[in-house]
Order: C-alpha cells, then structure tokens, then sequence
C-alpha cells in the first residue's frame, strides 16, 4: 500500500475526489444552466464554436469563446499569483482554495442577476484556477475539471499493473476509476439539483471546497506544531 505521508494533503484522495466532484458539477451546471456551454471543458466549446462557424452562426459561435478567453486568462493570472503568494511565504493550494470558495459563494448569490455571458465567464476564470493549482494525485498527473486523462491513465495503469503484477499500479488504477465516478457525480448532482435550486445550485460546490479548505489548513497547523516540537 501507498505510504500516504510520502504525500502531502493536497495530493490526497479526499481532496482529489472532493475536487473531481466540483470539475464534474460545473460543466454539467454550465451546459444545463448557461446556454449548452461548458465552464472547463474548453475543448467541448472550440467544437460547438468550429461547427457553429461550419454553419454560419457567426454570433453564436462567438459565445463559445468567451468561456475559452476566460479559462486563458486564468490560468495566466494564476501563475501571476502563485508566484506573488510563494515569494511571500502564503501556502498557495490555500489561497487557491479560498479564492475558489469565496469565488463561487459571490456567484451563487449574484446568478439570478448576472446574465448568463458574465457567469460562466467567472465560473471558467476559477474553474482554470483548480487546474493549475491541483494536478497531482498520490504523486500522479491527474485531472480535477475534465476526465480525458483519468479515463487514459485508468486504461494504462490497469493493463500494466496486471501485465508487470505491479500493486501500486494497479491502485494508481483504482484511484483514476475514483476520481472518473467522482466527475460524474459531480455532474449528476448538477443535474438533479438545477431542477430545484435553479442558478442557486452552484453553492453546492461550497461544501467540498470547506472539506479541502479544513485539510489543508489543518496540515498547515499540524506542521507549524511538529516544527516547534
């Protein structure tokens, strides 16, 4: 079995499948809720925007490209970020994390008055945030807002753990099965919530990101006491 002290918390199974869940909610609410576009999964939009041009719909090709922008523009400005917080001594996945609770917990209550163009504008600016600041999981490359690479790393890492009777391979499988089930709870849980919360549904993602916000402070706590031991 996997030492999980050779690990630090923010590589760990809760959080991955906390933040596997959240990547699965918001695409699914955003292509429930916000005109059949995804907050993260940019790669969905460019195909919706490529055939819209095909078409001619020129305008409405233009609004897959919002979201696209937007998920560029965060992950640039997350690097601007994480750079400042690090050279100031700030625990970055804790930033992170709080820029995202706070974030959603803004949008959650402001839904219903922002048109639909600025709120997945938002959504996908934080959703490129999670990306780049969470993507390992037990020491291995995953992904927390879209399952191309679990789905590819489960394949893998199954058919080689058997051929070479490796066990940790075979569990790196097992926790790329986890973090897929976990993505599309995410987007089950969208679906069926939208139907009763509305936009309002979105303050769901609030209470995974207070389990990882409580880990990771409470790591950060632990190894401050165990240095002044």
């Amino acid at each position: 079995m996997t030492n999980l002290k050779e690990y630090r918390i923010y590589e760990g199974l809760r959080i991955a499948f906390s933040l596997t869940f959240i990547g699965g909610f918001l695409d699914a609410y955003s292509f429930k809720m916000l005109g059949g576009r995804f907050a993260s999964m940019q790669s969905g939009n460019l195909i919706y925007f490529s055939l819209n041009i095909i078409e001619g719909n020129y305008r409405k090709a233009i609004l897959y490209l919002f979201p696209v922008l937007s998920f560029l523009c965060g992950s640039m400005t997350c690097i601007f970020i994480k750079r400042y917080m690090q050279q100031r001594n700030f625990r970055w996945h804790i930033t992170a994390c709080l820029v995202e609770l706070v974030g959603f917990i803004l949008l959650s209550f402001l839904s219903t008055r922002l048109n639909h163009e600025w709120l997945i504008v938002m959504i996908a600016f934080i959703a490129a945030i999670q990306a780049e600041s969470f993507k390992r999981l037990r020491g291995m490359s995953y992904g927390t807002i879209m399952s191309t690479g679990n789905v590819k790393n489960l394949g893998i890492f199954l058919v080689t753990g058997f051929l070479d009777h490796d066990h940790k391979t075979i569990e790196k499988a097992r926790n790329s099965f986890f973090a897929i089930l976990f993505f599309v709870l995410g987007a089950v849980t969208a679906a069926f919530s939208t139907n009763y919360l509305s936009e309002y549904a979105l303050l769901i993602v609030c209470l995974p990101l207070i389990l990882i916000l409580a880990l990771l402070i409470l790591e950060h706590f632990e190894q401050k006491k165990s240095l002044k031991l």
